[in-house]
C-alpha cells in the first residue's frame, strides 16, 4: 500500500514540471479567516468533588491560506491553522497542497482520509456536537465516529476526484507521533514514540434522488505499534516501620525499589547492640498481572445522512479493535440525530453512545438538545442542553451523570 501511495505522488510530481511553464502565475497571497465560538456554561454533575457550577468556553483558530493555479492547470495551495488560544499544539493543522484532473494531494500536518470523508449525525448546534466536539465539559470522554488515533501526524494524502458521486482517499502516515513541530527538520528519522506507520482508507457518495439528498461514507484506518512494552499492577502491603526495643540505639531503615512496576522492600537491621528489630506492617508477596500495550490499531467507521424539505438526519458507527493500543480493549461509538431548519433557524437533537469491552469494560450515552440562529454574515447565536449518563467503569463512577446548559455566539471569518 505505501508504495502505491508514493508511486502516484511522484507522478504528480513529474506532472507538476513538466506539463508547462507556469510564467503566468501568480504568487500566493495569504488570506486570513478562521473561528471563535464563546459560550457561557451552566453546569450540575452527581460527583462529590469540588466543581464550579458556571464557566465561559471558547474555542476558536485563525487560518491563513492562500493558492494559485499555474499555466498548466495544476493549483498549489496551503493552509495554516493557528490556535486562538494558549495550547500545547499551537499550530493545529498546516499542509500544502496539489489540485488537478488527477484529483488532490495533501502533503503535511492534517487529518486522514478516512477522518475527512466521514458523515455523521447532524448536530443542533455548533462547537457542542457530540462527535469529536470542540466544546466538552462534561467531565465524559469525547465520542468520536470519525477515526481519531492518527490526528494530525504528518501524512500524505491522496484524494481522486469524483466519479457518479463517489470519490475515493487513501492516506499513508509514516509515523503516527510526530507532528509538525515536533521533530527537527535536519535531525536523522527517528522513532517518536509508540505509534509507528498508519494507513487509512476512505469512500464517501453524494447523491439525490426523487428530492432527498444523500450522503453515507465508509473507512479503515490501520495504526502500527512499537511491540514489547507492557505495564505492570500488583497488590502489596507495606513495610510501614522498623523500630528496635532500646533506647538511642537506632532504628533500621526501609528502602524500596521499583522494577516493572514491581516493588521490593529491603529492611536493613539497626545498628550492632540494639535489641531485636520490631517490624510493623510486614510486606506481601503479590503475582504481577501483565497488560499488553502498544497493540496495533483497527478502526472502522460508517456514516450515512439524509436530507429532504429542511429536515436532516444521519447516523455513524465506529468500531475500534485495541483502542489507543491496549490488547482486546473494544470500543463502540455511534450517533444518530435528526433537525430541522428553515432560512436562518435550525433546531434539533442529537444522540451519542460510547461502550468499552474487554480490558475495559462501561460506556455512557449523551444528548444534546438546541437550536442556533444567523444574526447575520458569520454571525450565529446558539443554545441548548446536554445530558451525560455513565454506568460503569467508563465513567470511573458507576450512575455518575452531568447536565450542561450553554448559551454561545460563534463568529465565523
Amino acid at each position: 500500500m505505501k508504495k502505491v501511495i508514493l508511486g502516484t505522488t511522484a507522478l504528480v510530481a513529474a506532472s507538476a514540471l513538466t506539463a508547462g511553464s507556469a510564467s503566468a502565475a501568480e504568487k500566493i497571497k495569504l488570506n486570513v479567516g478562521g473561528y471563535m465560538q464563546t459560550s457561557f456554561v451552566v453546569a450540575d454533575y452527581d460527583t462529590d468533588t469540588d466543581q464550579l457550577p458556571t464557566d465561559v468556553r471558547y474555542e476558536g483558530e485563525v487560518h491563513f491560506t492562500g493558492s494559485t493555479v499555474l499555466d498548466n492547470g495544476l493549483k498549489f495551495g496551503v493552509n495554516i491553522q493557528l490556535e486562538a488560544r494558549q495550547s500545547t499544539d499551537q499550530i493545529d493543522e498546516t499542509f500544502i497542497f496539489v489540485e488537478g484532473a488527477f484529483g488532490r494531494v495533501n502533503l503535511g500536518s492534517e487529518n486522514a482520509a478516512s477522518y475527512l470523508m466521514h458523515y455523521a449525525s447532524p448536530s443542533p448546534v455548533i462547537g457542542w456536537t457530540l462527535n469529536d466536539s470542540n466544546a466538552n465539559a462534561s467531565g465524559f470522554g469525547t465520542p468520536a465516529t470519525s477515526a481519531t488515533e492518527v490526528s494530525d501526524a504528518d501524512k500524505i494524502t491522496y484524494f481522486t476526484p469524483r466519479f457518479s458521486g463517489f470519490q475515493l482517499g487513501a492516506s499513508y502516515t509514516p509515523d503516527g507521533d510526530e507532528e509538525t513541530g515536533t521533530a527537527s527538520p535536519y535531525s536523522p528519522i527517528q522513532d517518536e514514540g509508540a505509534a509507528d506507520e498508519a494507513y487509512s482508507i476512505g469512500v464517501n457518495y453524494i447523491g439525490k434522488f426523487s428530492g432527498i439528498s444523500v450522503k453515507a461514507s465508509a473507512g479503515y484506518d490501520l495504526i502500527t505499534r512499537t511491540s514489547g512494552a507492557d505495564t505492570f499492577t500488583h497488590t502489596t502491603t507495606q513495610v510501614t516501620t522498623v523500630t528496635d526495643g532500646g533506647a538511642g540505639a537506632g532504628a533500621g531503615t526501609i528502602t524500596t525499589t521499583t522494577v516493572n512496576g514491581v516493588q521490593t522492600v529491603v529492611i536493613t537491621a539497626p545498628i550492632v547492640g540494639a535489641t531485636p528489630t520490631t517490624v510493623t506492617g510486614a510486606a506481601t508477596t503479590a503475582t504481577a498481572t501483565v497488560t499488553d500495550i502498544n497493540e496495533d490499531t483497527d478502526e472502522f467507521a460508517v456514516g450515512l445522512g439524509l436530507g429532504v424539505a429542511g429536515f436532516n438526519i444521519g447516523a455513524a458507527y465506529k468500531y475500534t479493535d485495541n483502542d489507543s493500543g491496549t490488547e482486546d480493549r473494544e470500543r463502540h461509538d455511534y450517533n444518530i440525530g435528526v433537525n430541522y431548519g428553515q432560512g436562518p433557524w435550525k433546531v434539533g437533537i442529537q444522540y451519542a453512545g460510547v461502550e468499552l469491552d474487554g480490558a475495559a469494560d462501561g460506556g455512557y450515552d449523551a444528548f444534546v438538545v438546541g437550536g442556533q440562529y444567523i444574526l447575520g454574515p458569520g454571525v450565529t447565536a446558539f443554545g441548548g442542553v446536554q445530558y451525560w449518563d455513565g454506568d460503569d467503569d467508563a465513567t470511573g463512577s458507576e450512575g455518575e451523570d452531568a447536565t450542561i446548559f450553554f448559551v454561545g455566539t460563534s463568529l465565523s471569518f
